[in-house]
C-alpha cells in the first residue's frame, strides 16, 4: 500500500502522505515511495510548485518509525537508515520547483526535519506540535540535518527546540518564524495554495537557482550523499 500519493490542480502539485494512522512515519517503504513521487516533480516539464500535506486530521509527520527503531536498534538505524533519508530530505530541500508544507498536524522529529526541507511553512494554530525529539530518541543530528536546521531563520528559536525537544504550537512557530503561516486547518490549506498557486507562475529554472545559491551550505553534504 502506497504510503504517498501525487496529483495536480493545474500547475500545483499536491503530494501526499497517506500513512497518517501510523503518523506518516519514515521508513524504507516511504522514502521510497517520497522518492518515485520526487522522480515524477523532477521529470514534470513546466512551471509547478509543490504543496506537502497529509490526509490525516492529527498527523502531518512523526519521523523515523519507531518499529524500525525497536526491530534494528538505534546504532543500525543510524547506520544503515539515516543516510537515505537524509539523502531524501536534502532531495527535497534542493528540489526543481517550490514546496510549501501544510504541516496538518503533529510534526515531530524527522517530520520537523521534512518541514525544513520547504521553503515556506504553514501550521494549524488549533491542533498540532512542532518538535524535534532527536535528544529524547536519542539520535545525533548527522551534518545534513544541521544543514536543514540552518533552513529555518530564527537561529535562536531552532537552538531552544533542538536542545530541550520542547513542543510548540502552531501559534508560536509562526510567532517565532519556524513557521510562515499560523491559522486553522482550512486556513492553512488556503495560504498554501494561494502560495503555490503564485509560485507556480514563476520560472521553474530560475527560481531553482536561487534557491539553491540560498542553500549553497547543503551543497557538500548532497553531492556527498549523491556520490
Amino acid at each position: 500500500m502506497a504510503t504517498a500519493t501525487l496529483r495536480r490542480e493545474g500547475d500545483i502539485h499536491i503530494l501526499t502522505m497517506t500513512n497518517g494512522n501510523n503518523g506518516n512515519v519514515m521508513n524504507p517503504e516511504s522514502l521510497a515511495d517520497l522518492n518515485a513521487l520526487l522522480d515524477e516533480i523532477e521529470n514534470y516539464d513546466g512551471n509547478t510548485a509543490v504543496v506537502l500535506t497529509s490526509d490525516h486530521a492529527k498527523h502531518w509527520c512523526n519521523g523515523i518509525d519507531l518499529a524500525l527503531l525497536k526491530e534494528k536498534g538505534i546504532a543500525t538505524v543510524k547506520q544503515e537508515f539515516v543516510p537515505d533519508m537524509d539523502k531524501m530530505l536534502l532531495r527535497l530541500a534542493m528540489l526543481n520547483a517550490p514546496v510549501i508544507a501544510n504541516i496538518s498536524g503533529n510534526c515531530y522529529a524527522g517530520g520537523a526535519l521534512l518541514a525544513c526541507a520547504a521553503d515556506f511553512r504553514a501550521m494549524r494554530s488549533d491542533y498540532g506540535r512542532f518538535c524535534f525529539a532527536e535528544i529524547d530518541v536519542p539520535i545525533v543530528f548527522s551534518q545534513p540535518m544541521q544543514g536543514l536546521l540552518n533552513c529555518l531563520h530564527n537561529r535562536q528559536a531552532v537552538d531552544d527546540l533542538i536542545l530541550t525537544g520542547k513542543a510548540i504550537t502552531g501559534e508560536v512557530a509562526a510567532q517565532t518564524q519556524v513557521a510562515d503561516f499560523s491559522g486553522d486547518a482550512e486556513a492553512s490549506l488556503a495560504w498554501c495554495m494561494e502560495l503555490a498557486a503564485t509560485l507556480a507562475k514563476k520560472d521553474r529554472a530560475t527560481y531553482t537557482g536561487i534557491k539553491r545559491d540560498r542553500r549553497a551550505l547543503l551543497h557538500p553534504a548532497f553531492a556527498a550523499l549523491n556520490n
